[in-house]
């Protein structure tokens, strides 16, 4: 299966080195700048061209699969283009950047030949895995979630896409904190409204984005999820995921479960390339992504998967401390 990389950045080296791992052969990478993808290039020791279009690469090559890569802005354009244009895609996190986007990225999706797939490798970490299982028949009725690291100056640094509305689309929430509001809306279910506030806190003159957020979001069930995430702690924190449902409450670790006080041990997965904080889940949601699409079966983390943890992002910024329903924003 012929793949080309769109965007040289630090996490196209996770799927390059994940892609190679199942057999698939990287054919062209795109990036505006050379120096970049030549780099990528070498550390792979890769056969490939390198455009500086991502257009003209996918006009110039035999490709079956689109790897998106790119700052988070760029992520509705190329998407769509490569779906209107007969490929495979897989693309990274954040989905959008814009509400008014979801649709036009689910349109394309329903007229695509090819299969759009989402990013969001932590849903195959053993210890998510195990929750959900442990959830099976039964109804969260409360969720807590919170995101504490820590993202300072030197993060920000060089980077001139990240820490803007325009290019980032957000700051903690959309960037960090996505991944655990993802798993919080696998396990709860998609809610009804949300009230959030959000600041610049430490980050004030670095950033013009958010560094703090708290949200909560309500269900017509009567249930709820409170979310906290802040890029201000001074040391990286696990992630806390709690959750109750009538009869039991689970607390959710990155290598082991809580259940009502019992010790539940899963294997932890580690990231052979990229941050510790990726995790391993990029290799087997892409082995899986591949797997699906040999096989000319449906991949389950969709277009429509997707979209589902961008309107809680996006209505939790467009609430500006009011309560505003989620249907709203579409």
């Amino acid at each position: 299966m012929n793949t080309c990389i769109i965007g040289c950045g630090a996490i196209s080296y996770v799927h390059v080195d994940s892609v190679l791992k199942t057999g698939g052969r990287i054919v062209a990478l795109a990036d505006i700048d050379v120096e970049k993808a030549t780099i990528l290039k070498d550390k792979f020791h890769l056969d490939c061209a390198i455009y500086t279009d991502y257009r003209q690469m996918l006009d110039s090559e035999d490709i079956d699969v689109v790897h998106i890569c790119t700052p988070h802005y760029l992520h509705a354009e190329m998407t769509i283009y490569s779906l209107d244009n007969g490929y495979d895609v897989l693309v990274e996190k954040p989905l959008c950047t814009k509400l008014d986007d979801i649709e036009r990225i689910l349109d394309a999706e329903r007229r695509a030949s090819g299969k759009l797939a989402v990013c969001l490798q932590n849903r195959y970490n053993p210890s998510n895995v195990k929750v959900k299982q442990l959830l099976d028949g039964k109804e969260v009725i409360a969720g807590v979630g919170m995101v504490a690291w820590n993202r300072g100056f030197k993060y920000y640094e060089g980077n001139e896409w990240k820490g803007k509305w325009a290019t980032e689309g957000g700051g903690a929430l959309i960037n960090q904190a996505l991944h655990t509001l993802d798993l919080l809306q696998w396990y709860m279910g998609e809610p009804t409204s949300v009230t959030a506030h959000y600041a610049t806190d430490m980050l004030k003159g670095i950033i013009e984005v958010e560094d703090t957020l708290m949200a909560t979001y309500e269900y017509d069930s009567g249930a709820n999820l409170n979310f906290y995430c802040t890029n201000c702690a001074t040391s990286m924190f696990p992630v806390q995921i709690m959750l109750a449902t009538n009869d039991s409450k689970i607390v959710l670790h990155p290598d082991h479960v809580i259940v009502d006080g019992e010790y539940i041990s899963t294997e932890e997965q580690n990231a052979s390339v990229g941050k510790q904080c990726w995790g391993g889940g990029h290799y087997i949601l892409i082995k899986d992504f591949y797997e699906k699409l040999r096989d000319d079966k449906p991949f389950w983390i969709n277009g429509v998967e997707g979209a589902k943890v961008m309107r809680m992002i996006l209505s939790a910024y467009a609430s500006n401390g009011n309560k505003i329903l989620l249907e709203e924003n579409l």
